[in-house]
């Protein structure tokens, strides 16, 4: 019974080391060009930039440098959370 328990102990802990090195491995993630200057930045951060590419592409490259790693829509994603959560995008409704 004791070796049972310590055998499922193991495969938990082997999973769980496993689950973090997946997480901190490096990501398949493009540069900066492919997804910020060909012009192809998102609809909604366009938006939330109030149509300011150069600003877009410099909350691009900052989130890139700053959170290295991640996908191309993280990426964009983070920078529409952080205009938004500061106040400054198109969808922020101050009560």
């Amino acid at each position: 019974m004791n070796s049972l328990i310590a055998f499922a102990l193991l495969i938990g802990v082997g999973c769980l080391l496993y689950a973090i090195w997946l997480d901190r491995s490096p990501k398949k993630s493009s540069s900066p060009q492919s997804w910020a200057w060909k012009g192809k930045i998102s609809g909604p951060l366009l938006q939330a930039v109030k149509g300011d590419r150069a600003l877009a592409k410099r909350l691009l490259e900052g989130a890139k440098l700053k959170y290295p790693g991640k996908s191309d829509r993280w990426y964009i994603e983070k920078v529409i959370y952080d205009i938004e959560r500061d106040g400054a995008g198109t969808s922020f409704k101050r009560r």
